[in-house]
């Protein structure tokens, strides 16, 4: 039998690097995407989300990962078979094995079938390890984008509100105020910021907290803002956090059994007191000042 390869070279690495880009460019979508797909499909009653922003805001993660597994899947298929023909290791190891296995004229052909699957993933154990690891890498910052994607998208499109985030402007106008890259977005928007930052809903996203939240600590001193708000599904919250947070101007908007649970806190709403009373309050100060 030829060599095995159980370490890549660099080289190898960085077109396999390239590679699996390009087909995760091609295959996977972008968190907004995969919301106008749900937006399109009627099974999701977009006005009840409205009653439990909550219950909406998991049912649309629950969506988008779902719509992402499948494009996943057909992206290691698509990404695999290229592998196999474009690299002459993986290419001459398959010929090698069916070969060896005889697999064409098989008497025993679901064993014979199983092994050569068994032998041959084994043999390319280094490229199916980058795949993986892309894959993982991919999956943890897709969590925290899809998260954004999702309260950006029912600010914008389900409920209508006016919004300003980084994206929207660019980071210039962020740096010009002071505001760094922690801050996700101002309702109702920049000139209502720099007319009256204390009459605007300052707010920043993060999926999970552990010690990032002192970030925002960091932040609120840095650049003087009066208030931000913290949102997030990490259910990890303690007393003792919310209380330092507190301290700090820290609203937390969270799930609704959380506000539950953390009843005595004042510094923490639920996502459907966030976008149900908090945003309209905001908004009838700005529009009784036209």
């Amino acid at each position: 039998m030829s060599r095995e390869i159980f370490i890549l070279e660099d080289s190898e690495l960085d077109w396999l690097s390239g590679e699996i880009k390009k087909f995760r460019n091609e295959y996977i979508k972008s968190p907004d995407e995969y919301l106008q797909l749900l937006k399109q499909d009627k099974n999701i009653n977009f006005a009840k989300i409205k009653e439990n922003v909550s219950d909406g805001l998991e049912s649309l993660r629950e969506g988008c990962w779902n719509l992402y597994l499948k494009d996943e899947a057909i992206f290691n298929k698509k990404f695999i078979a290229h592998l196999i023909k474009a690299r002459s290791f993986p290419h001459s190891k398959l010929k090698e094995y069916i070969e060896t296995f005889n697999i064409k004229h098989s008497t025993n052909f679901d064993d014979d079938l199983s092994d050569l699957i068994g032998e041959y993933t084994g043999s390319i154990m280094p490229y199916l390890y980058k795949l993986d690891l892309s894959t993982t890498n991919s999956r943890r910052s897709r969590s925290g984008k899809t998260f954004e994607a999702i309260i950006k998208f029912l600010i914008k499109d389900v409920y209508g509100y006016p919004f300003t985030d980084q994206s929207n402007v660019g980071e210039g106008f962020f740096q010009e105020h002071g505001i760094g890259k922690i801050v996700d977005g101002i309702i109702p928007g920049k000139e209502c910021y720099v007319a009256n930052r204390a009459k605007t809903l300052i707010i920043t996203m993060k999926t999970s907290l552990r010690e990032r939240w002192q970030e925002v600590v960091e932040e609120i001193k840095r650049t003087n803002i009066p208030q931000i708000y913290l949102l997030t599904v990490d259910e990890g919250l303690t007393d003792s956090k919310l209380k330092t947070m507190a301290h700090q101007n820290i609203c937390v908007v969270n799930y609704d059994s959380v506000k539950e649970k953390f009843k005595k806190h004042t510094n923490v709403i639920s996502f459907t007191e966030f976008f149900n009373r908090e945003i309209p309050h905001c908004l009838e100060y700005w529009e009784a000042q036209k």
